[in-house]
C-alpha cells in the first residue's frame, strides 16, 4: 500500500448554495422503456420501489443483489414498510425482483436470533412488456419458414426481425393479456416459438451466435441507450412532497421534452390529452385531476391555456399543453430555510481578506456542502417561506472598514480600461 505522502486527498466543493444542496452532479437513470412500458402496469408507487431497489444495486460491486433495511428502502422511497410489503405482492412485482431473502442474525444478548436486513435480487435490465412478448411471438410464427429446421429458422427471424423498420409497432399485441405470462427473454421466447431445443444444441458457435442475434433484436426494442437523467434530489427529496403519481407525471412530462443540441432550442412544451397522460401513470383522468391539485405542481410544470378553457374561450375537447420546468429542480421548503438561514450567515462572516495559508485575496467563497444536510427526504415540511426581510447586519464597524478600504485599494491597482 502506498504511503501517505503518494496519496491525494481529494475534497469536492460546489460554487453556489443551491448546488451544494441539489448536488446536479448525484443523478440516476431510468429507462424510456421502464418510463412507457411498465409505469403503466406496475403503478406509481411500485415503479418508485423498483427504481429505488436498482439505486441500491448500484452502490454495490456486485450489482445484481442489494442488502438494505427497510426503513432505509422506506426513507427513499417514500414507501411505508406495510406499503413496501404489499407492493411485492402485486403483478408483475416478481418479473424485477427476483428473489427476497429473510436473514437472521443470533443476538447474545438476548439468546435468540431476530430479523436482520433483507437481501433483494433484483433483474437490472428491462424485460420486455407482456404485450411485446405476445406480439413478437406472433410475429416469429407468421415469418418462420416452413419445412426448416429450427436454429435455421431461428436464425432467418431473427435477421428478419432485426431489419424490420418500426418493430416495437409491429409487435405490440392489442388483445389481452393471461393472466399466468410469466417473464421471458428474447432467446426463450424463440426457443418456445420454434420448438428450439438449446440443451441438445452441440455446436457452441451456433448457439452463441443465435445468443447475439437475440441480444441484438432486445436492443432494438428496449434501446437500452435512450434514458431519462434525473437528479437523485427529486427522487430523494421531492417524491415524498408529490406523491408517487404526480411525481412520475414530471418524469414523464420531461421524458417527452428535450434540450436540441443543434440548435440550441429548449423544447419544454409538450400538448396531449389528459386521459393519455392519465394512462402513462396507472391513474383515471379524475384521479389526475386530484393529483393537479398538489401546491407543488406548479412549480415543475404548469398549464398556459387552462385559463382560458376555464373560462369558455377555448374548447375543452383539446389537448392540454404543459409548459415543463427542465433545466433544474427547485428547493424545497426546508432547503428554502436551510439556504436562507446560510446565506445569512455567510454575509455576515468576514469571507473577503486575504488567505492566510497561500497569500491571495479571497474575492468570491468557494462553497462546500451543507454539512447538515441528508440525502433522503424529509418528513415533515413546512408551508411557512422564510421572511425576504432584509435583517440588520452583525458585522462589527472595525471589520466593514477593512473590508471597504481593501475592495478600494483593489480598484486602484486595477488598469484603466
Amino acid at each position: 500500500m502506498p504511503g501517505e505522502d503518494k496519496l491525494f486527498h481529494l475534497h469536492g466543493v460546489y460554487n453556489t448554495l443551491y448546488n451544494a444542496t441539489t448536488r446536479p452532479d448525484f443523478r440516476f437513470v431510468v429507462s424510456r422503456y421502464f418510463i412507457d412500458e411498465w409505469v403503466p402496469l406496475l403503478g406509481p408507487s411500485l415503479a418508485w420501489l423498483v427504481v429505488g431497489l436498482r439505486q441500491q444495486c448500484f452502490w454495490n460491486h456486485r450489482r445484481d443483489w442489494c442488502i438494505v433495511d427497510k426503513a432505509t428502502l422506506s426513507r427513499e422511497t417514500a414507501l411505508d414498510e406495510r406499503t413496501i410489503e404489499r407492493c411485492f405482492k402485486k403483478p408483475y412485482s416478481a418479473w424485477f425482483v427476483i428473489e427476497v431473502s429473510h436473514r437472521y442474525q443470533y443476538r447474545t444478548q438476548i439468546g435468540k436470533k431476530v430479523r436482520d436486513k433483507n437481501r433483494y435480487q433484483l433483474l437490472l435490465d428491462e424485460p420486455l412488456s407482456p404485450r411485446h412478448q405476445l406480439g413478437l411471438a406472433a410475429l416469429i410464427r407468421e415469418l418462420a419458414p416452413a419445412d426448416t429446421e429450427p436454429l435455421t429458422a431461428a436464425l432467418s427471424v431473427l435477421d428478419t426481425l432485426i431489419s424490420l423498420p418500426h418493430l416495437t409497432d409491429k409487435i405490440s399485441h392489442t388483445g389481452s393479456v393471461p393472466d399466468n405470462l410469466s417473464r421471458r427473454s428474447v432467446l426463450e421466447i424463440v426457443a418456445d416459438t420454434l420448438a428450439l431445443d438449446l440443451a441438445g444444441m452441440s455446436a457452441d458457435a451456433q448457439l452463441v451466435k443465435l445468443d447475439q442475434r437475440c441480444a441484438e433484436l432486445y436492443n432494438l426494442i428496449v434501446q437500452p441507450n435512450k434514458i431519462h437523467v434525473g437528479w437523485q434530489y427529486f427522487r430523494l427529496e421531492w417524491v415524498r412532497l408529490l406523491g408517487h403519481a404526480l411525481a412520475w407525471v414530471v418524469i414523464y412530462l420531461r421524458r417527452h421534452c428535450y434540450w436540441d443540441e443543434a440548435s440550441g432550442e429548449l423544447r419544454d412544451t409538450l400538448s396531449l390529452y389528459k386521459k393519455e397522460l392519465a394512462a402513462a401513470i396507472n391513474q383515471t383522468p379524475r384521479n389526475l385531476a386530484n393529483l393537479m391539485d398538489n401546491p407543488y405542481a406548479a412549480l415543475f410544470f404548469t398549464t398556459p391555456d387552462a385559463d382560458e378553457a376555464a373560462t369558455g374561450s377555448e374548447p375543452r375537447n383539446k389537448p392540454t399543453l404543459y409548459r415543463v420546468r427542465m433545466v433544474d429542480e427547485p428547493l424545497t421548503p426546508t432547503d428554502q430555510e436551510q439556504v436562507a438561514q446560510t446565506l445569512r450567515q455567510r454575509v455576515q462572516a468576514d469571507y473577503y481578506g486575504q488567505n492566510v495559508e497561500n497569500g491571495q485575496l479571497n474575492l468570491f467563497p468557494i462553497l462546500d456542502r451543507l454539512s447538515n444536510r441528508q440525502n433522503f427526504a424529509y418528513g415533515h415540511v413546512p408551508e411557512k417561506m422564510p421572511s425576504g426581510e432584509p435583517k440588520e447586519s452583525r458585522l462589527e464597524n472595525g471589520s466593514a472598514e477593512k473590508c471597504r478600504n481593501m475592495i478600494c485599494q483593489l480598484a486602484e491597482k486595477m488598469p484603466q480600461l
